[in-house]
């Protein structure tokens, strides 16, 4: 899985947040629609844990991964794009949403046992 292009990452406190580029030359397109380029879901989710653990390493860097609860794909992504993710942490949870200048994509919960 490739690794997010962030353009910006910020500790908020009980929010992260972080933007980034999404282009064609990102390994996650290579044989994915390529007629259609679409940016997989789960590498928005996967996004979403490595912004996390790298704002908030001591909360999620050493945190057992449990799962995701009602995540919603709403809006597919298409590059050029840029992505903004905002994380609100709970303890045990980390809500997500991602969203660009057409829209919101996704939206979940990512769980974890401390």
């Amino acid at each position: 899985m490739s690794a997010a292009p962030w353009l910006q990452q910020e500790d908020r406190g009980p929010e992260l947040y972080g933007r980034c580029a999404v282009t064609l030359a990102l390994p996650c397109f290579a044989g994915h629609f390529p007629d259609a380029p679409i940016l997989p879901g789960i590498v928005q989710l996967q996004w979403a844990v490595e912004l996390a653990e790298a704002l908030a390493p001591q909360r999620y860097g050493t945190a057992a991964f449990l799962g995701l609860a009602r995540v919603k794909f709403k809006r597919p992504v298409q590059p050029p794009a840029e992505l903004e993710f905002e994380l609100r942490t709970a303890p045990g949870t980390i809500t997500v949403r991602v969203h660009s200048a057409a829209g919101l994509h996704t939206e979940g919960r990512l769980r974890y046992r401390a």
